[in-house]
Order: C-alpha cells, then structure tokens, then sequence
C-alpha cells in the first residue's frame, strides 16, 4: 500500500522523503492488522483479525471466512 492510502485510513503514516506515492515501510505487524482491517471496514467488508491486550500480537486471531483485507 502507498503512504497515501495508509495515510487517507489512519490519518498518519510514516514519514519517506521520495512521497506519499511509495510503499509503506517501518510499521509493525500489528499496525499493517490494524490498518487492513480499518480499510476493511471502510469498504464495507467483514474485517478478518481481532485481537486482544498482547503488545507483541500473540492473541490475533485472523478468521479465514471473513472477506475482508489481508
């Protein structure tokens, strides 16, 4: 995905001097969930993760059937 695009669902994205058109880079796993299942949202999908209180993302559950973003 392109900083423009994360930056149009999360509001921010990680900073790249060569624009908003290049790939995003620097974000953790839990943040790209976070991110899919946000554009999911938005596009009217079922999201696919949900996900609990671990800060390393040992309790995300990705569920197979929804038909959201991956």
């Amino acid at each position: 995905m392109t900083r423009e695009l994360y930056r149009a669902v999360l509001g921010e994205a990680p900073a790249n001097p060569a624009g908003p058109r290049t790939p995003v880079t620097d974000v953790s796993w839990l943040e790209a969930v976070r991110f899919c299942d946000l554009l999911s949202r938005e596009a009217g999908l079922d999201p696919c993760y949900s996900a609990g209180d671990d800060p390393d993302g040992q309790d995300v559950v990705c569920d197979p059937e929804a038909g959201g973003y991956r």
